[in-house]
């Protein structure tokens, strides 16, 4: 059994959403996004009893108080021995489909100050809740984010350590084992020691005891026992020559640790859920937990920040939330596994802009640099506004960058800055005549960002922040510029000895902490992409 849809309304914490859940459902999204608030919903609906509900809920988690906060799941693809739980809840559609729709409506009482639940199953004909055995057919295990680090998930009442090891079926070897039990209880019963110890406190206990302690009554001996024979048993890790409990590693390595093992010991479940699985762990360490997660045979419901978690997983299975709090996902099978955009686009380096309200897209690393003095230099704060700028190495990237973040992608809203070359490769791209990329947030550089630069500061000044910053070396003015001294270079000199590929970065770096407001007035791209975007925000 797996979730197919996912539907939440009147929720304070969210606006309404439908969500599509495919193989899994990575759920990435900026602090305070929503993350969490859909973990919480599908727990309190598929993993809650009533009276955790009625002790969890809230009449303040109601939008609208007048109106039911509703959450609301379809799941599919049922085993026989699922259905059969379920004889008049399962329905099949009109293309012989099966599934199962499950709600939770909580809404508050006409006239009192109380919520009132309802958990039931809206296309079976009948009112009656959920059973026990129906909730744990259904699978659902949630993680959330609060926990104690690893120990809690390894080593507490239900840790993982303890699932798995329950899971095990000594029947072979339970005469052998009860057998080393006994001999050991033997000999601890054998040890004068001890019998010593045992005859000491059975006579203190005589005394303190109001019923008194007769001296054969107190017994010393393993807390194993033949019912539960792996009650004491512990996990060791060896690192070298000594070896420490598992649950007594370093905080990254016992966070690694404890989700491996979470999801080893979840195998059974159906959907299982967590909330920021990357905690504590470097992200060499997240990508190798995301591929565990992302090859259980189980559904993963995973909110996350981190985008090494996001990579591992398909395209199609991420589900992106804006600073707005709006979802996000790609129409399925647009990406393949086999695709170059994917290939190239589809890394963890180059996943933020998911969170993002608005992309600017420009072509490379010195653009990025220019861009960012001038953000800074008329006090616009994009990461306030949501907006991340984006380095497509390159014009001819656009093309892939559009499809997977733009309108027929995940739906974020694209602008940039490009050089006067490309406009119009730029415009083909989306369709548009040249004269409508301005209006659409792309706004140009002419001829490129170094004209503009150049131009607004002055090449004389220009030149000089290069020969200080020793991008420029002051004996080769002629070879490189064409000029006697740095009074007589010319703008077009300047311009082209910042524009080679191998100089655009230095330079972009020597001359940024220059750029004041009143340059980035003259900048006429720069100016009118930072105009777009604050009206934007």
């Amino acid at each position: 059994m797996r979730l197919r849809h996912v539907h939440i309304e009147n929720y304070s914490r969210l606006p309404a959403i439908d969500l599509e859940i495919r193989r899994h459902a990575v759920i990435v999204g900026r602090n305070d996004a929503g993350k969490t608030s859909i973990l919480r919903c599908l727990n309190y609906l598929l993993g809650s009893t009533m009276s955790q509900l009625y002790g969890g809920m809230k009449i303040s988690d109601l939008a609208d108080p007048i109106r039911a906060f509703v959450v609301r799941a379809r799941l599919c693809d049922f085993a026989d021995e699922e259905r059969a739980l379920f004889p008049d809840e399962i329905s099949i559609d009109m293309a012989g489909e099966a599934s199962l729709l499950i709600e939770l409506r909580a809404e508050i009482l006409a006239g009192e100050d109380v919520l009132s639940i309802r958990r039931y199953f809206p296309e079976s004909g009948h009112a009656r809740q959920p059973t026990r055995d129906q909730l744990n057919a259904i699978g659902w295990r949630y993680l959330p984010a609060a926990r104690n680090g690893g120990k809690d998930i390894l080593d507490g009442r239900d840790g993982a350590l303890k699932t798995l090891l329950g899971g095990v079926d000594l029947t072979d070897e339970l005469d052998h084992l009860s057998e080393a039990i006994f001999e050991f209880d033997s000999v601890l019963s054998s040890s004068p020691a001890l019998e010593q110890l045992r005859r000491l406190l059975a006579q203190q206990l005589n005394e303190a005891l109001p019923d008194g302690l007769v001296d054969s009554d107190l017994e010393i001996r393993s807390v194993v026992s033949a019912g539960d024979l792996l009650r004491a048993v512990a996990f060791y890790v060896k690192d070298g020559v000594h070896s420490r409990l598992i649950t007594e590693q370093s905080d990254g390595l016992n966070a690694l640790i404890a989700m491996a093992c979470f999801d080893l010991a979840m195998a059974g479940a159906n959907v299982v859920a967590i909330d920021e699985p990357e905690t504590h762990l470097h992200p060499a360490s997240q990508r190798a937990l995301a591929s565990l997660l992302a090859k259980g045979g189980n559904q993963k419901v995973i909110a996350t920040h981190s985008p090494a978690i996001v990579q591992r997983f398909d395209p199609d299975d991420v589900i992106a939330f804006s600073p707005g709090k709006e979802c996000r996902q790609l129409a399925l099978g647009m990406v393949s596994a086999y695709d170059k955009t994917m290939a190239h686009w589809w890394t963890s380096s180059r996943l933020e802009p998911l969170t993002a309200k608005t992309l600017v897209l420009v072509e490379g690393v010195a653009d990025r640099v220019i861009l960012e003095a001038a953000f800074e230099a008329v006090h616009f704060n994009a990461d306030g506004a949501g907006v991340s700028i984006v380095e497509l190495g390159g014009a001819e990237s656009f093309s892939a960058v559009y499809r997977l973040f733009g309108p027929q992608g995940f739906g974020i809203g694209i602008t940039g800055l490009v050089d006067e070359d490309h406009e119009e490769n730029w415009a083909s791209v989306m369709g548009v005549d040249v004269s409508l990329l301005p209006d659409l947030g792309i706004m140009v550089a002419r001829a490129d960002l170094e004209h503009e630069y150049v131009d607004a500061l002055g090449p004389s000044i220009v030149v000089q922040k290069l020969i200080d910053a020793g991008v420029l070396l002051p004996d080769k003015l002629m070879r490189d510029v064409g000029a006697m001294d740095v009074a007589s270079v010319s703008s077009q000199g300047i311009r082209g000895f910042c524009g080679k590929s191998k100089r655009k970065v230095y330079s972009a770096l020597a001359v940024a902490p220059l750029i004041e407001e009143r340059h980035v007035s003259i900048m006429r791209g720069v100016r009118d992409l930072i105009g777009f975007l604050m009206k934007g925000r």
